[in-house]
């Protein structure tokens, strides 16, 4: 064998190599994605959508809608601020599903973490806190109670119902799948 032959034979076995290298870092890629999508959750793909500031339809168990943009996400719930600054804060188990419009939202790939997390219980304080007006979803219930968020205890938020209905209304806290306010809502979400 003479020395040309021999670096064709170095040369092919490398590229060999360098091809199974190739097919194996493919592999492990694939491995990769797929073990970051079975730990995606809910909350990473809502927290997706908030950075990438992606047009959104959420969808409630109730059947109502949000449209907008994800502007924050908490333990427990998530805010979509529509077209003209109203907030939807939606419980995280009311929501039915997310839909965004085109195709190029990719699969949530991740267990994301929240950098400040709050709770729906929070939020609804902040809204109490600034004397918001608001529409509470019930769960379950196609219409809502409608006025000013006047007290929020342990389990029971109260609203101060509109003058055409007058009074106060205690609605159970567990039953509050979703908070729909009439202005831009608390500094938190701004």
């Amino acid at each position: 064998m003479d020395e040309h032959s021999i670096d064709l034979e170095i040369v092919g076995l490398l590229d060999e190599a360098r091809r199974a290298e190739a097919v194996d870092a493919r592999g492990r890629q694939r491995w990769l994605r797929e073990q970051a999508r079975e730990c995606a959750t809910f909350a990473s793909a809502l927290i997706d959508l908030a950075e990438a500031r992606r047009a959104v339809v959420v969808e409630t168990t109730a059947g109502r809608q949000h449209v907008g943009r994800v502007r924050a996400v908490g333990l427990d719930y998530c805010v979509v601020e529509n077209t003209t600054g109203r907030l939807a804060a939606v419980v995280l188990d009311a929501v039915a599903s997310v839909r965004t419009p085109g195709s190029d939202w990719p699969a949530p790939t991740t267990d994301r973490r929240l950098h400040a997390p709050s709770s729906f219980h929070a939020f609804l304080a902040d809204l109490v806190a600034d004397g918001q007006r608001a529409s509470l979803g019930l769960g379950g219930q196609a219409t809502t109670v409608t006025g000013r968020l006047w007290s929020l205890g342990v389990d029971v938020v109260t609203v101060k119902l509109d003058a055409r209905e007058s009074g106060l209304s205690a609605c159970q806290l567990r039953a509050v799948t979703e908070v729909v306010t009439d202005g831009p809502g608390p500094a938190a979400t701004r």
